[in-house]
């Protein structure tokens, strides 16, 4: 899970990997499209104090029409409401997958099944 900021008018929120890796996420409504070119997305459930990723990708998917729709309509049906947006223009495009693997790995977003079978971790549920 990922902690809300205790500065909810900024709804800049951030997350530390086990590695180490910093992210700093902006909060958006489910249904908006993100700005930056490159960088990584999660459809989130949320509560008072946190965040819940059911989906992380790169916003590169995002921009594609119908695995946006199909992924957004998954996290829907799950009951996420937000958009977290991590966008980082010193991070390369190289650099991405391998952040994706990092946060699907520790997060374990039940949506992303495909990158959990073949990701460094596997799922025991």
């Amino acid at each position: 899970m990922i902690e809300r900021s205790t500065n909810a008018v900024a709804q800049r929120h951030s997350y530390i990997t086990a590695s180490g890796r910093r992210f700093e996420l902006t909060e958006h409504p489910i249904d908006a499209t993100p700005e930056a070119e490159d960088g990584l997305f999660l459809f989130c459930t949320e509560g008072i104090f946190w965040f819940n990723p059911l989906y992380v990708g790169q916003i590169e998917e995002l921009r594609s029409r119908r695995a946006a729709h199909d992924r957004r309509g998954a996290a829907k049906a799950q009951g996420a409401t937000k958009l977290l947006v991590a966008a980082d223009p010193d991070l390369p495009a190289c650099g991405l997958q391998d952040a994706e693997m990092e946060l699907i790995g520790e997060l374990r977003p039940k949506l992303n099944v495909q990158q959990m079978r073949t990701g460094p971790t596997t799922r025991t549920n």
